[in-house]
């Protein structure tokens, strides 16, 4: 064995994931419920940053609380932080697109905690097994964002396939505005219906304004 092995980059990695982390912690120091996730399951932020401190990692987080906000790109999630709000804008389409088993219809969900309380939410998984309960968590009306005509978001059936997808686009993140177009799947008997959700975040603290625009 090579004790003399330089892991420099293996500490970069874990600091990454533990700023990831950070970022998407709630107000109240859990996770928001996105995908297949569930409470019981996972430690917590802050247990998994106490085990980076016991492996000797000096991290020291990236990020704020205040006012701040983050494009998280690679997995499509827009996120605003001040103090006890959080609000949390699903702007990505799906991935992994060669693995997409923990994908749901989800595309422009919003999550929201206003003054510590949440107000909008995930309702993350219930189970693994195929039938009805699995569906419903993958649906769309599992999911803060527009239910059109009944219609799914992607194409789903089974416990983890995915077929046609719709696309997300017309992507905006700033410290003034989360903005993004939604276009389901095509099928032959759908009408092309595009979605656009806006949040706009106000100069008066803890003010928003959320806009769902639906056309064809």
């Amino acid at each position: 064995q090579n004790t003399n092995q330089d892991f420099s980059w293996l500490a970069m990695v874990i600091k990454n994931a533990l700023n990831y982390s950070q970022i998407m912690t709630l107000p109240d120091g859990r996770f928001p419920l996105l995908k297949d996730s569930a409470y019981g399951i996972a430690q917590t932020s802050a247990a998994i940053k106490d085990y980076a401190s016991l492996l000797g990692l000096d991290y020291q987080p990236a990020t704020s609380n205040l006012n701040s906000v983050y494009f998280l790109s690679s997995s499509g999630y827009a996120v605003y932080k001040n103090n006890d709000d959080f609000i949390l804008l699903d702007v990505g389409n799906v991935t992994p697109s060669h693995q997409p088993g923990h994908a749901h219809c989800d595309a422009l969900h919003l999550e929201l905690v206003w003054d510590g309380r949440s107000i909008l939410t995930d309702s993350g998984v219930y189970c693994y097994e195929n039938g009805l309960e699995r569906h419903n968590c993958r649906s769309v009306q599992a999911h803060n964002t527009a239910c059109i005509n009944g219609n799914e978001q992607h194409q789903i059936w089974g416990a983890f396939r995915i077929g046609a997808r719709g696309t997300v686009t017309a992507v905006q993140v700033s410290q003034e505005v989360f903005k993004a177009e939604f276009t389901a799947f095509q099928s032959s008997s759908k009408q092309q219906i595009c979605h656009k959700r806006e949040v706009l975040f106000h100069s008066t603290e803890s003010i928003y304004s959320i806009t769902t625009l639906i056309w064809e």
